[in-house]
């Protein structure tokens, strides 16, 4: 981003942070309740929407992975299937326009 000018690192302070990461995470009920994995990457599709705009631009964006890799223990008992926790990570290079 550096080299094709998209962002500039002139002034930044050493102790300056270099990437963040927003968490799109919700309780595994609801989309079991809604449909299930074909509901929750449409929400996760539409979260990642919302997170282009809250950093400022999918330009800023190094990696979005939504993935179900943990089973909700309290689901799955009380469901008796197995229910999987999914969740969005979206790691971002941080802007302040000057």
């Amino acid at each position: 981003m550096e080299a094709n000018g998209t962002i500039s690192t002139r002034g930044l302070k050493p102790d300056a942070t270099h990437y963040c990461e927003l968490i799109f995470d919700v309780n595994s009920a609801y989309f079991d309740n809604h449909g299930g994995y074909e509901f929750a990457k449409q929400f996760y599709a539409d979260a990642y929407k919302a997170a282009v705009q809250i950093v400022g631009g999918e330009q800023y964006i190094l990696s979005a992975v939504m993935h179900a890799d943990e089973i909700n223990r309290a689901m799955t008992e009380a469901l008796g299937r197995e229910v999987y926790h999914y969740h969005l990570h979206v790691v971002y290079v941080p802007v302040v326009e000057k």
